[in-house]
Formats: structure tokens, sequence, C-alpha cells
């Protein structure tokens, strides 16, 4: 059962097609993973536009590696995910490429993690 206050570990992925400045810009969604073991706090795609690193937070602090060997933007559904458990990030919520074999990962304490893969 899951307690009300947990949110659910399920993402969905979005694309943004227009930035518009004068009228409100549609989000399409595109993908969908149904668990990830914690809540999904960010997501950035590699340089070379081929992996998406997913970040988890409780109950399970993670990194997920969704990678695709063709362009596109169903990263979440082609294919089973990596998954890298870490401790000690404490609250974790920012998660970027510092080139294509490193992310850096920050938390709400003010923290800056570099995890090599």
């Amino acid at each position: 059962r899951m307690n009300a206050f947990m949110p659910a570990t399920s993402a969905n992925l979005y694309r943004l097609d227009t930035r518009w400045t004068d009228k409100p810009n549609t989000l399409v969604k595109i993908d969908g993973a149904q668990d990830l073991g914690g809540w999904v706090t960010a997501a950035d795609v590699s340089p070379d536009g081929k992996t998406l690193a997913v970040l988890t937070n409780m109950p399970v602090m993670s990194v997920w590696l969704f990678s695709t060997s063709a362009p596109g933007d169903k990263f979440l559904s082609k294919g089973k995910g990596r998954q890298i458990v870490f401790r000690g990030g404490q609250q974790c919520e920012a998660i970027c490429w510092i080139d294509g074999k490193t992310l850096m990962i920050t938390n709400e304490q003010r923290e800056i993690f570099r995890m090599p893969l």
C-alpha cells in the first residue's frame, strides 16, 4: 500500500515543442516508466543525445541510465535501464552531464557530487 505522502515512483517524459514568449507552450507526453524505485527529482540527456540520466530519491536513491542507439524520444520504453544505487546523498534534487562519462549531482544541503560512469 502506497503512503499518501509518498510520491509515486513512476515517471513521464515530456517534450516542449515550442518556446513562445507571448502565448502558452504545451508539453507533449512522449514516454513513461512505471517503477523506478524512488520518486524522480531530475533528469538530463547526455551531450551526444543517446543516454537519459534520471535521478531518483526515497525510498531508493539512484541514477537510472536509459540508452538508445537511434535518435528519438522513447528513452524510457526502448528497453531496460541500468540502475546505479548510491547512499549518502541526502536530498538530491538535480543532475546534469559534465561530459559523456561523468554526471554531476547536487542536493538541498548545497553539496555537489561527481559520478564517473
